[in-house]
C-alpha cells in the first residue's frame, strides 16, 4: 500500500527502478517495494481507448455554432494586464477571436 502512496500521491507514478534509484541516494524514505504489486491506475491508464469519431458534418451558415474556452494565463499577465481571456471560434469558418 505504501509502494502505491508514494507511486500515487508524491511521485506522480514514476516508475519502480526509479524509485529503487532515489531510496539508494536517500532521497525518499526506504521501503519494501513488491515488484507483483501493479498501480491500478498505471494499468488502467496504459489500457488502449477506443478511436475517437472525428465529426465530418460541419455548420453550413456563419455563426449557427460557436465554440467558446476561458482560459487562464497561468500567471502571465496579458497585455491590458488580465489573467484569464476567452476565445470564440466558429465552426463554420473557422474564424477565431480572443478578447482579455
Amino acid at each position: 500500500m505504501l509502494n502505491v502512496l508514494i507511486c500515487d500521491v508524491r511521485l506522480g507514478h514514476l516508475n519502480l527502478n526509479s524509485i529503487k534509484r532515489m531510496m539508494s541516494l536517500n532521497l525518499i524514505p526506504k521501503i519494501s517495494i513488491d515488484l507483483k504489486q501493479k498501480c491500478e491506475r498505471c494499468i488502467q491508464a496504459k489500457q488502449p481507448r477506443k478511436v475517437f469519431i472525428t465529426c465530418i458534418e460541419r455548420e453550413a451558415n456563419l455563426l449557427e455554432l460557436v465554440h467558446s474556452d476561458v482560459c487562464d494565463s497561468n500567471d502571465v499577465l496579458t497585455r491590458g494586464d488580465k489573467r484569464y481571456f476567452i476565445t470564440f471560434i466558429d465552426d463554420f469558418s473557422k474564424y477565431c477571436y480572443v478578447f482579455s
